[in-house]
């Protein structure tokens, strides 16, 4: 008897146990990730109506592509500029205040008030994205691939140094683009952009799983 009601008491603190958890988790998940992502939506939204009002025949925005890669995974890209004047992969930042950072470091810094936040080198993560997206596009030249990284709400960039790529307030994105001549035939528009909505994976199950995967790799380059 007194074996059974120790069993049901232990059955019933691990089943509290287990409702805390899962309380915790959601509470973390309501008061920050989702705040998060909502603010992060809302810079990929201010950007992907910058590029929708440029899009014509000489212009084809992309966004929110999850794409294969040659390593059985996935890459996400915030937005993507088929264009007469180059292709440009375009990862939009949300961060606030004043960012500082050069090409070479890992991690830049976040500087707001009181608040200050280390987060990965959009300069590498976009890197990547190229990378991948390169090795889609094969017959395209390399110098036709343009990286471009967007921070839709800081208010200053203090970046010492700038290799494979372009970092902008959203304010310059709009001219950053029309910077460049003209490499690419109207003509050679439609094939590469068929070529990327073929590629791109639509399964909701396939997202969460590269979410997860990211996550996770983020975790372990930050623990090494």
């Amino acid at each position: 008897m007194w074996q059974t009601l120790t069993s049901i008491s232990m059955t019933v603190w691990l089943l509290m146990a287990t409702g805390l958890i899962a309380a915790g988790v959601l509470i973390y998940i309501l008061s920050v990730l989702l705040p998060r992502l909502r603010h992060g939506r809302e810079g990929e939204r201010k950007v992907q109506h910058l590029l929708e009002s440029i899009k014509n025949n000489a212009n084809i925005p992309f966004h929110d592509l999850l794409l294969p890669t040659a390593g059985g995974h996935t890459t996400q890209i915030d937005h993507l500029l088929i264009s007469t004047r180059g292709i440009f992969v375009i990862e939009t930042k949300s961060h606030y205040g004043v960012i500082k950072g050069n090409a070479q470091s890992k991690y830049w810094k976040q500087i707001a008030a009181n608040y200050t936040h280390d987060f990965y080198n959009p300069l590498m993560q976009n890197a990547s994205h190229v990378r991948h997206l390169r090795n889609l596009l094969r017959q395209i030249p390399a110098e036709w691939f343009i990286s471009i990284i967007v921070f839709t709400d800081a208010e200053s960039l203090n970046i010492s140094t700038q290799c494979d790529g372009k970092t902008l307030l959203l304010s310059d994105l709009s001219t950053e683009l029309k910077r460049y001549p003209r490499i690419i035939e109207r003509r050679q528009l439609a094939g590469i952009a068929a070529t990327i909505r073929k590629a791109d994976i639509r399964n909701p199950l396939a997202r969460i799983k590269h979410v997860m995967h990211a996550r996770r790799t983020a975790r372990q380059s930050k623990n090494k």
